[in-house]
């Protein structure tokens, strides 16, 4: 339970520093350069729906999960 707990935290923390990482990282771009801001909400945003729509696409279709033959083996 011990070992739970630390996993746990610890991948929180971590997760936050990464997080806190890449907004500061953005905060400061955008602060010298206004400008910066709606082009990077927008290319962020782009990037998101066309990998969610690849992963969509590679489950759903390519390995099967909404057609009739699926594909997927346990490894």
């Amino acid at each position: 339970m011990g070992y739970l707990l630390t996993f746990g935290l610890g991948t929180i923390a971590g997760m936050t520093i990464i997080t806190l990482t890449i907004a500061a990282a953005s905060l400061l771009a955008t602060a010298h350069m206004p400008s910066l801001q709606r082009s990077l909400r927008v290319t962020s945003g782009a990037v998101s729906l066309v990998f969610g729509l690849y992963l969509a696409h590679k489950i759903g279709f390519t390995n099967g999960l909404f057609t009739s033959d699926p594909r997927w083996t346990p490894q």
